[in-house]
């Protein structure tokens, strides 16, 4: 099994040598594509003396040199990437050993296999980060589905079913012809890209869990990370909500799906109103919001939701 590793790097220079290492301890690692996304600090001259080390590393910038997110960073990186198969590793996250142990097994024992997912664990690289973390997101300590016997075409209801519960990038090992040409980030989305990404292929190919919540990558949680600015996460996440909402509405999925993207839809928009942050108003403007949106597309959405 060979496998690249795409990794996006911007300002992770503290981090970023322990993350390539981790990769290229996996003796089904044959490169470690590296784009830098016009970082500021030291990491890309970090890249540089690890590449020095190891052929296996590839360091590049985008073209033009500019800043283009985290999703472009990744599209590039699925275009240059020749092994057989693909993975990911954010720049401050690390694998751990035996990363691919179980992945490579799926694969040969599931003949139909587009993908392999799996759990992550979670490191507090700092008190502030930890701090963060405990208040925004509940310090969850793990990434990952709790079920392990999930069957591709029902991947998706079970996402929307569970939202607590989500597939990391770092989890996730793809055969490169089942998405190269075919399935990319949105560049739109300077945040939750990876979610959108995920959602796509649950929808379209077939993803296999690895049958284990042991972790086999640690993410790096530190007072810096992107996840913390909230309102760039708020405002992306809005805009996913409105790309799937409307996707929904055209789409053929079934009823627990819809409600889920209806729900997100509404939820989205009540957080960007102060006066919505009780409950009672949050309930009273999604219920307004529903009517809205029935009144708008009585016939479409009656027959989404409801089936």
């Amino acid at each position: 099994m060979h496998i690249s590793i795409i990794l996006p790097l911007y300002n992770a220079g503290p981090y970023v040598t322990r993350a390539i290492r981790s990769a290229l301890q996996q003796v089904e690692v044959v490169e470690v594509i590296v784009i830098d996304d016009a970082s500021t600090d030291e990491g890309y001259a970090q890249v540089q003396r690890v590449a020095a080390e190891d052929a296996r590393v590839c360091l590049l910038r985008h073209p033009d040199g500019q800043n283009h997110g985290a999703g472009a960073t990744r599209n590039l990186g699925l275009t240059l990437a020749t092994a057989e198969y693909v993975a990911f590793l954010d720049a401050d996250d690390y694998y751990l050993p035996n990363r691919f142990a179980r992945t490579k097994r799926v694969f040969a024992e599931r003949t139909d296999t587009d993908g392999v997912y799996e759990t992550i664990g979670v490191d507090y690289y700092d008190e502030e980060g930890k701090d963060k973390s405990l208040r925004h997101h509940r310090g969850n300590l793990r990434t990952g589905l709790r079920a392990t016997n999930i069957l591709p075409g029902q991947l998706m209801e079970y996402l929307c079913t569970h939202p607590g519960e989500n597939i990391h990038l770092n989890g996730l090992t793809l055969k490169r012809q089942a998405i190269q040409g075919h399935w990319c980030f949105d560049e739109g989305l300077r945040q939750a890209q990876d979610t959108d990404f995920i959602w796509q292929l649950a929808l379209n190919i077939r993803l296999y869990s690895s049958g284990s919540d042991m972790p086999v990558a640690r993410r790096g949680v530190h007072a810096h990370n992107r996840v913390f600015d909230l309102a760039k996460v708020s405002y992306y996440r809005r805009q996913l909500a409105k790309k799937w909402y409307d996707r929904m509405l055209t789409a053929n999925w079934q009823p627990s799906i819809n409600w889920y993207f209806t729900r997100l839809y509404l939820e989205t928009a009540a957080r960007q109103r102060s006066w919505t942050k009780h409950k009672v108003t949050s309930y009273l403007f999604k219920a307004g919001g529903l009517l809205v949106l029935w009144v708008k597309h009585p016939w479409r959405l009656t027959k989404r939701l409801l089936g």
